[in-house]
This record gives structure tokens, sequence and C-alpha cells, in this order.
């Protein structure tokens, strides 16, 4: 243990599991955010670009 008195050592000790945590969370989030991002340059096979004459096609086949 160190020279701290004891409440200074928890709080260090909590505020560096907590830093652990946030830096996790942050890994997390930059990942989403590459992935959105290599998602919308390359594409991921779903997605598509539609017209306005595709769109009205799909209410024609919808109302049928």
């Amino acid at each position: 243990m160190s020279q701290d008195p004891t409440p200074v050592y928890a709080c260090a000790l909590i505020g560096n599991f907590l830093q652990i945590g946030l830096y996790l969370i942050q890994i997390y989030w930059f990942k989403l955010i590459v992935g959105a991002f290599m998602r919308a340059m390359f594409g991921d096979g779903k997605t598509e670009i539609r017209g306005k004459d595709d769109l009205a096609e799909t209410k024609k086949d919808k109302k049928n």
C-alpha cells in the first residue's frame, strides 16, 4: 500500500478503474464510427439508391 491516507488511495484506485472503463468505451464508439464510415464509403451490399420511379412502383406493389 502507498503512504497516502486510505481515502486518497481509494479515490486514486477508483479513478484508475474509471479511466480504463472510459478508454474501453472510447474504443467501442470509435469502432462504430469507423464501421459506419466504411459502409458509407464502400457500401455493404444491402444499401440501394432509389429514385422517385422506384418508390412509385413500390407503392403500387403494396396496394395490390
